[in-house]
C-alpha cells in the first residue's frame, strides 16, 4: 500500500551547508599582516575566497616588505609606497567588502524569495483538500475515504477478496499490518471471517483502491476489545487497499473429489494403526488433514459442506490423539484434542476419553479425571470409562 510518509524536513537543510562559510575565520590570519601597520587584518569579514587570495599576495606579506628596505631613504620611500599600496589595498577591500555585501544582500534576498516560494508551495501542498468521507450507515459511526480510485466492479457478494491492510487505534498506535508483514490477507465477504467495518467497506470497493476506514468500536471489537491488543470502547483506522477478488463457484463435485482424497490418505493410515505401525499412520492422518486445509477448495462452502468438512476434520484429529496416546506422547495427545475443542468437536464421550488418556500421559491427573467424569456422564454404561477412571487415580495416588 502506498502509505504518506513525513516529508525529510532534513532535505531543506542543504543550504545549512553555507555554514562551511566560517572557515572564513582563517582570514584572521591576515592579522599578522599588522607588523606593517595595514589595515588587512579586518578581512576577516571576507568570504574564504577574497582571504585567501589576500593572504596570498605578496603585498600583504610581511616578510616581502621588510626584505625590500636597505637605508632609511629606500624606507622611507617603501613605507610610502607601502602605505600607498594599504590605502589601495584598503580601497580595494572596501569595494570588495561592498561588492560582496551587495552580492549577499543580493543572494540572500534570492534565497529569501526561494524559501517563500517554497514554503507557499508546502503550504499549497499541505493545504490541498482531503476528499470528503462517505458514511457507510446510518449513525456515523462507520465512515470510508477514498485515497486512490480503483478500477472495474466492486466484489460481488460471497466474492473471495485479497487485500493489503494497515490498523491503527485512534491514538494512531499501529496495531497490525498485513503490509509490514508482506503477506496479504485473504477472507470471504459474508462469511463473518472479518469485522463489521471491513466487511461493509471491502463490498464498496474497486480493484486498486485504496481507502482510509474509521470505526467505533460498534463496527470494530466491542466494547470489551481485544485485549492486549485493543483497548475497550476503541475507534479504530484501517487503510487498506483491495488487491483482487474472484468468484466463488460453489462446486460440490471438487469438494467431494477433495473429501474423497482425504479418505483414501484416512484409510491407509487406518491400515497401518492395525498393524500398530503409529509412526506411519500419523504421516498419512497429517496427509489427509493438509488436503482439507487447501483455502483454495475450502473457503466458500455452504452449510452442508462445512459440516461435512469439521466431521472429517474431528475423526482425523481423534485418530492422531489415538496414535500419540498409543507413543506415549501426552503433549501432541493434548495439542490434536484442543484442534477437536476449536472445531466444536466436545460433544461425544470418545472425545473426553481419548483427552483424559492424554492428560494422564502428561501428569496431569485433575484434569484427567475431569475429562473422564463428563466421558461418563454422556456414557454412563460404559466398563471401559469407569476402569479408565479408577487407572488415573491409582496413578496419582502413586505419584503423590
Amino acid at each position: 500500500m502506498n502509505l504518506s510518509l513525513p516529508l525529510n524536513k532534513d532535505n531543506s537543510g542543504n543550504s545549512g551547508n553555507s555554514g562551511n562559510s566560517g572557515n572564513s575565520g582563517n582570514s584572521g590570519n591576515s592579522g599578522n599582516s599588522g607588523n606593517s601597520g595595514g589595515s588587512v587584518g579586518s578581512s576577516n569579514t571576507l568570504s574564504p575566497i577574497l582571504s585567501n587570495s589576500i593572504l596570498s599576495s605578496p603585498i600583504s606579506s610581511p616578510r616581502s616588505i621588510s626584505s625590500s628596505s636597505s637605508n632609511n631613504n629606500n624606507n622611507n620611500n617603501n613605507n610610502n609606497n607601502n602605505n600607498n599600496n594599504n590605502n589601495n589595498n584598503n580601497n580595494n577591500n572596501n569595494n570588495n567588502n561592498n561588492n560582496n555585501n551587495n552580492n549577499n544582500n543580493n543572494n540572500n534576498s534570492d534565497n529569501n524569495n526561494n524559501n517563500n516560494n517554497n514554503n507557499n508551495n508546502s503550504n499549497n501542498i499541505n493545504n490541498k483538500p482531503r476528499k470528503a468521507g462517505i458514511q457507510l450507515d446510518s449513525d456515523g459511526c462507520l465512515i470510508k475515504r477514498i485515497i486512490k480510485e480503483g478500477y472495474g466492479e466492486i466484489p460481488p457478494p460471497r466474492s473471495i477478496v485479497t487485500v493489503h491492510y494497515e490498523g491503527y487505534l485512534s491514538n494512531q498506535v499501529l496495531f497490525d499490518s498485513s503490509v509490514q508483514r508482506n503477506s496479504p490477507f485473504t477472507f470471504q465477504i459474508g462469511t463473518k471471517s472479518v469485522i463489521d467495518a471491513i466487511e461493509q467497506s471491502i463490498s464498496t470497493m474497486k480493484v486498486g483502491q485504496e481507502a482510509e476506514i474509521v470505526t467505533t468500536q460498534r463496527y470494530a471489537f466491542g466494547k470489551l476489545g481485544l485485549p492486549p491488543f485493543i483497548p475497550p470502547n476503541v475507534s479504530v483506522i484501517y487503510k487498506i487497499k483491495l488487491l483482487s477478488y474472484k468468484i466463488k463457484s460453489n462446486d460440490f463435485t471438487n469438494f467431494e473429489t477433495l473429501i474423497n482424497k482425504s479418505k483414501e490418505e484416512k484409510e491407509i493410515g487406518n491400515q497401518f494403526f492395525q498393524k500398530s505401525n503409529y509412526k506411519k499412520s500419523i504421516r498419512h492422518y497429517v496427509k489427509s488433514i493438509w488436503i482439507l486445509n487447501d483455502p483454495e477448495q475450502t473457503l466458500g462452502l455452504n452449510e452442508m459442506e462445512n459440516k461435512l468438512l469439521k466431521d472429517t476434520l474431528i475423526i482425523l484429529y481423534l485418530n492422531l490423539a489415538s496414535c500419540n496416546i498409543r507413543l506415549k506422547d501426552g503433549k501432541r495427545g493434548i495439542s490434536n484434542c484442543e484442534k477437536i475443542l476449536e472445531l466444536g468437536g466436545n460433544t461425544t464421550a470418545k472425545f473426553y476419553y481419548r483427552m483424559g488418556q492424554a492428560y494422564s500421559l502428561n501428569k496431569q491427573y485433575d484434569s484427567a479425571k475431569r475429562c473422564l467424569v463428563q466421558a461418563i456422564r454422556l456414557e454412563p454404561n460404559d466398563k471401559l470409562l469407569r476402569d479408565e477412571l479408577e487407572n488415573i487415580k491409582k496413578l496419582q495416588e502413586e505419584n503423590k
